[in-house]
């Protein structure tokens, strides 16, 4: 096992997170009794799912003194070889994934000897996305053969699970090993062997060559302008011998095979300055140059072998264009008389020959043409040509390099520009892709013009003229070429690039978006509070939306990531994003603003004087002289003792050796202040500020304004920073902190930070239970001039917090002695439901008579309804999204459930 990295043997549970999700919407816990009904051993899957079992309680309602739960996996039976995080997979193992897929959810003759529950829970078990939560996915052994390891039965984020089959599309969608690597794989493993190409094939040095280990100066070699026949031949004969080894013995993987079935050269008609003659052991040899950089259009194979299917899709090979290629100048005089027979039989084949270039295969799409698919990544802004055989990719461009496809507009006759030369796609390269600058607009018909397209036998078509009519039938989509922006001055704003033109009403809509930081597991930073969407605005010219939060909400910080999420906006064909599939997007704020000097401030010691900044800033202190200057109106300078930041680092406080005077006008010179921005960013040019000091002005003391309390933490926030000296444990101890029943918590001890000195952080003796209410005095503060805030003013309110996320309704069961509907949260409900009857809607319709809270729990309500009809199965009862939890945070969606007489569901 690799000593830099290492699997982790385990993944928190911060939140009651689901294995399994079935059909009906209802989620079941991560439990053995159910991994024991699911998952067996014996199944060909569990090669790819380590054991696991779970530590603690991942119930949200589990007691607070319990062990956090976590998911702990068992590795003893796996030989973990070099274990490293998923980049790149082989096909053979995705292949292998996907067979154990296809046995697990009994795809086959066995699936009617199990029960219809265990092909349920079968059907809808669930793993982590694997481009979501990359860090679950994980690869091990040797380099040639790698196998796939995931961390399954967990979520970082909600909803983020995805079915088996989801996984393959993911797996085989990004995780494919690139061609290049797998070219680079099959390089190390013929050089390794030592077998016949390793000394063909050629890596270009600064100065060279680099050919089976040895190095080649450049000078030793010259370009191979025919190919005679013993190396054509020669060469053959290593091809036949390097796809000889993928089908016997001598290859040791699957992955292995694999690489030498997609391995490939350039082609030696079109890439002839690859292909160079050398002497090597007295003998003249053939090299082929392979870069790094080389593309795989522009390659083909070896030669033609009749277990590899690709190799015999009438295409020409390396071995054919060599032995077609070689010279001809030379015949020996004695079989000069068969070459009479030759040209005749050489006329017949070029009457009976294929003379036909490239044409469109009408048969798809509209004339041949696919301007929108469900697979088209790009939306409309891409067009596809079908044609009826492989297209040479030398006949893509022009000698001058320019395209010889154009797309112009019927009716205006403008050329629409191309934002990429044409690509060569489709399994037999029968198809061009055109990627357009712009996205092409609803119901407009468009004009493809195709100029000298040939086919690989060299027949030409000299002009294809074709037209169609763009029909958009997808919904919008986000630009996958632009990444959404929230920089320099979108501290409150961000903007998201889509593919398609949108319909403004929709856009508008403000209740279309929402927007929420992502915690990441582990993270000190828990805010989790949904940002307020204040505006949304579209502008045409680059398919972008605004969206701005409330101004008085924090700005976007450098440090966080943010997750959008999109629904009901449509694109100007009509076509809607869907509740049910909404758009995600995950973006970062990137500072890119300069600080600015907002003020200065001299009013309270003689010897003190504030600059204040728009924004945090890190100077360094012990330079403070190259950051500030101070004059007095004669220009005398005015030298600085020391200094320090203050207002979560807004303020640099400065203290000076000389006293200021009243109502002397100073003058304050400031430059090349940095920002606390991840790439700091500096004070634009010299400010200069004039100020008077007044003296001390004052006199006014703290006042508590926010209290926020988690397990044994509670953090007070005051209006101004208070003096240290209250972080003493005679100071403290003189705080009182009650709960709702009346019992005191006995603080342990007290600190202030330099980076927030208005915050006290309290540290209790005792755990602070979930979702209660406290109440908290602080006597005896004061503020740094030692201003003393009043009782009242210092005095506090609060509901503390939990771990447990967002208010979800649990359960729902009907008491038909009380005719109570016992309504279970997993969080406690604010008090304010008990006077909202509104917010409960049952259908069918039921009458709410009255809501109290259970004795026996306070996160469970008693429902009083009227009679329920004996009609009805079931009854759906709908909460509303204005119920809050007691610390006010809302749920992320209206919650709703089912019952009926019997139980709840």
């Amino acid at each position: 096992m690799s000593d830099s990295i290492e699997i982790p043997s385990q993944r928190p549970l911060k939140r009651p997170y689901f294995l399994l999700r079935t059909s009906d919407g209802r989620n079941h816990y991560f439990r053995y009794e159910i991994v024991r009904a699911v998952f067996h051993s014996t199944d060909p899957i569990s090669r790819f799912l380590p054991r696991a079992e779970v530590v603690g309680k991942p119930d949200a309602r589990a007691p607070s003194d319990q062990q956090e739960p976590a998911l702990v996996y068992d590795f003893s039976e796996l030989d973990l070889e070099d274990p490293a995080p998923l980049k790149y997979i082989s096909d053979a193992e995705i292949e292998a994934f996907t067979a154990a897929v296809d046995a697990f959810l009994l795809r086959d003759a066995n699936a009617a000897t199990v029960s219809s529950y265990e092909r349920e829970l079968r059907e809808h078990f669930r793993l982590p996305d694997p481009v979501k939560e990359k860090d679950a996915y994980w690869t091990y052994g040797p380099k040639k053969d790698r196998k796939l390891l995931i961390l399954h039965g967990v979520e970082y984020e909600p909803e983020t699970s995805v079915t088996l089959d989801t996984v393959i599309s993911h797996l085989e969608r990004n995780c494919r090993l690139p061609w290049g690597l797998a070219q680079d794989r099959v390089i190390e493993r013929i050089q390794e062997t030592g077998e016949p190409l390793s000394k063909f094939v050629a890596r270009p040095t600064s100065n060279g060559f680099l050919v089976a280990g040895k190095r080649i100066p450049i000078e030793d070699t010259k370009p191979a302008k025919r190919f005679p026949p013993k190396l054509a031949s020669a060469f053959r004969a290593a091809a036949e011998d390097f796809y000889r080894r993928a089908h016997d013995g001598n290859c040791s993987s699957n992955s292995e095979r694999e690489w030498r079935s997609q391995f490939k050269l350039p082609d030696p008609k079109y890439s002839q300055n690859a292909y160079f003659l050398c002497k090597q052991d007295g003998q003249t040899s053939l090299l082929v140059s392979l870069s790094e950089k080389e593309k795989e259009e522009n390659c083909i194979h070896l030669c033609e072998d009749p277990k590899i299917p690709a190799t015999l899709n009438d295409q020409p090979t390396v071995a054919s264009r060599l032995a077609s290629l070689k010279p001809s100048i030379w015949i020996p005089v004695g079989i000069a008389a068969a070459g009479v027979a030759l040209i005749g039989a050489l006329a017949t084949f070029i009457a009976n020959r294929d003379t036909v270039g490239p044409t469109l295969d009408t048969s798809i799409g509209d004339n041949g043409i696919v301007a929108l698919d469900d697979d088209t990544p790009s939306g409309p802004y891409t067009i596809t040509l079908n044609f009826t055989e492989t297209i040479d990719p030398g006949s893509l461009l022009n000698e001058a390099g320019e395209s010889n496809l154009e797309v112009r507009e019927d009716r205006s006759n403008v050329q629409w520009a191309l934002a990429e030369v044409p690509e060569l796609v489709g399994e037999n390269q029968n198809q061009i892709r055109l990627t357009l600058a712009r996205s092409m607009q609803e119901g407009t018909d468009y004009l493809v013009i195709a100029k000298n397209l040939s086919d690989l036998k060299g027949n030409i078509t000299q002009e294809i003229e074709t037209e169609f009519e763009f029909d958009d039938k997808l919904p919008p989509a986000i630009n996958p070429e632009r990444k959404p922006t929230a920089e320099g001055a979108s501290a409150r704003m961000v903007r998201i690039f889509f593919t398609d033109s949108l319909d403004e009403r929709s856009v508008n809509d403000t209740r279309n978006y929402h927007i929420e930081p992502i915690v990441l597991a582990g993270s000190a930073d828990g805010e989790t509070k949904p940002l307020t969407i204040r505006d949304a605005s579209y502008n045409k010219e680059d398919n972008s939306i605004t969206l701005s939060v409330e101004a008085d909400q924090n700005p976007f910080k450098e440090s966080r990531e943010y997750r959008a999420t999109i629904s009901g906006i449509e694109d100007t064909a009509g076509n809607e994003v869907d509740d049910d599939a909404p758009l995600i997007v995950r973006f970062s704020y990137v500072d890119t603003l300069a600080p600015k000097v907002e003020d200065v401030v001299a009013n309270s010691s003689q010897y003190e004087i504030k600059i204040r900044f728009n924004e945090s800033v890190q100077p360094d202190l012990s330079r403070i002289d190259d950051y500030l200057r101070f004059e007095d109106r004669n220009g005398n300078r005015i030298a600085i003792r020391r200094a320090n930041l203050e207002s979560a680092n807004e303020v640099i406080a400065v203290e000076t050796d000389a006293a200021l005077r009243n109502g002397i006008t100073y003058t304050a010179y400031v430059k090349d202040v940095p920002d606390r921005a991840i790439n700091p960013n500096l004070l634009e040019s010299e400010t200069r500020l004039d100020f008077d000091f007044v003296g001390q002005s004052d006199l006014e003391g703290p006042s508590l304004v926010e209290a926020s309390a988690l397990s044994t933490r509670l953090l007070l926030t005051y209006s101004e920073a208070i003096d240290r000296r209250i972080t003493n444990s005679d100071q403290f101890g003189r705080f009182v902190l009650e709960d709702e029943h009346q019992k005191r918590y006995e603080i342990a001890q007290a600190e202030i930070r330099d980076d927030k000195p208005n915050v006290l952080r309290l540290q209790t003796v005792e755990l602070m239970p979930d979702d209660t209410q406290f109440t908290i005095t602080t006597p005896g503060v004061t503020d740094n001039t030692r201003n003393k805030g009043n009782d009242k003013d210092l005095s506090l309110s609060f509901a503390s917090r939990t771990m447990a996320g967002p208010i979800e309704l649990q359960q729902a069961v009907y008491d038909p002695t009380t005719s109570n509907v016992l309504v279970k949260f997993n969080r406690r409900p604010t008090a304010a439901v008990l006077d909202s009857p509104h917010w409960f809607e049952f259908q069918p319709e039921l009458e709410v008579k009255s809501i109290s809270v259970s004795p026996d729990n306070p996160r469970e309500l008693m429902v009083e309804v009227g009679e329920l009809s004996p009609d009805a199965p079931y009854y759906q009862l709908n909460v509303s999204a204005e119920l809050t939890a007691l610390d006010e945070s809302k749920p992320i969606k209206t919650l709703s459930t089912r019952f009926n007489e019997r139980s709840g569901y």
